[in-house]
C-alpha cells in the first residue's frame, strides 16, 4: 500500500470556464442568496479541489482542498443527494482519513475533517464528473492529451497518468485508451 499525497499549486487557467456547459454534473436548482431568481449550479473537478459553477452566469466558487470537510460534502449532498456511504478506511495514514462515496462513483476524501483529495471510480453514472476541459472518467486519452499536458508510465496498479495536478489510470498504453479511475489531492491507493 502507497500512500499518495499529490502537490497543490496554481488554478486551472480561466478560459477553460468557457467549456463548462458540456463538462460539469447534470446542474440542479439552487436558490439566489436574495431567493428571488433560482439558479443552476453544477460541480467541476480541479486539481485543487472542486469548483460550484453558475451555468448561467458562468462564474465558479472553489472549494479548495483544505477546507472544512462538512461545507464540501453539504455542498456536494446540495447537487447529488447525500452520499451512499461515509466511512474511516483504518488502512489509509488518517487521523483518520474518511471517504465520502456517492452511488455514480465520485468520492470524496478527509483527514482530521479536512477535505484533501477526491477520486472518481468507473460507476453508472461517473463520466458526469469532469474537468472544466470536459476531462473525467471515460474521456480519450487523446482527449485528455489535448487539454493537458500528460506523462503516462506504467506502474503496479495500471497505465498511469499525471496531468499537473490530476491523476488517474487509463484503460491501457495505447493512443486508443481512456480514462478509467481519475483523483486528485489525496488519495488512498493500494499498490
Amino acid at each position: 500500500m502507497t500512500f499518495t499525497s499529490l502537490p497543490l499549486g496554481s488554478a486551472l487557467a480561466a478560459g477553460l470556464a468557457l467549456s463548462f456547459a458540456t463538462a460539469c454534473v447534470q446542474p440542479t436548482p439552487t436558490a439566489s442568496p436574495d431567493l428571488a431568481t433560482p439558479t443552476e449550479t453544477a460541480l467541476a473537478l480541479t486539481g485543487e479541489g472542486l469548483f460550484l459553477v453558475d451555468t448561467e452566469s458562468g462564474s465558479t466558487t472553489l472549494l479548495p482542498f483544505g477546507t472544512e470537510m462538512a461545507t464540501v460534502q453539504a455542498a456536494v449532498s446540495n447537487l447529488l443527494g447525500n452520499p451512499e456511504t461515509v466511512s474511516a478506511n483504518e488502512e489509509c495514514p488518517g487521523d483518520p482519513f474518511i471517504s465520502a462515496l456517492w452511488a455514480e462513483g465520485l468520492v470524496l476524501n478527509a483527514d482530521d475533517e479536512t477535505f484533501v483529495g477526491w477520486s472518481v471510480r468507473p460507476e453508472a453514472g461517473s463520466d458526469q464528473f469532469t474537468t472544466l476541459a470536459g476531462i473525467g472518467v471515460g474521456s480519450s486519452r487523446e482527449d485528455l492529451e489535448a487539454a493537458y499536458t500528460v506523462t503516462v508510465f506504467e506502474s503496479t496498479i495500471g497505465t498511469e497518468f499525471a496531468a499537473g495536478q490530476l491523476a488517474g489510470l487509463l484503460s491501457d498504453p495505447t493512443a486508443a485508451a481512456e480514462i478509467t479511475d481519475f483523483w486528485a489531492g489525496t488519495v488512498c491507493i493500494f499498490r
